[in-house]
């Protein structure tokens, strides 16, 4: 399989964006087990953020790990 430069950059954006999604979900998660209220925002709002980050997460990482295995070093 030959790779293009399409994979290898969505394999990189795929990877930095799951970072940035991930480090937002664990620390909307922090401020959730902290007892802190966010001003202007109900409780399960903020639960529901944090799902859906992680969700959107995990899908980021699924994308960048399909782009990593499409891409080829030789």
């Amino acid at each position: 399989m030959i790779s293009s430069p399409v994979t290898w950059y969505a394999a990189r954006a795929g990877g930095a964006v799951a970072y940035v999604l991930l480090s937002s979900s664990v620390s909307v998660g922090i401020a959730l087990a902290g007892k802190t209220r966010l001003p202007g925002l109900p409780r399960f709002a903020v639960k529901d953020v944090h799902r859906f980050l992680g969700l959107l997460a995990g899908t980021a990482m699924a994308v960048a790990d399909r782009a990593m295995t499409a891409t080829t070093t030789r």
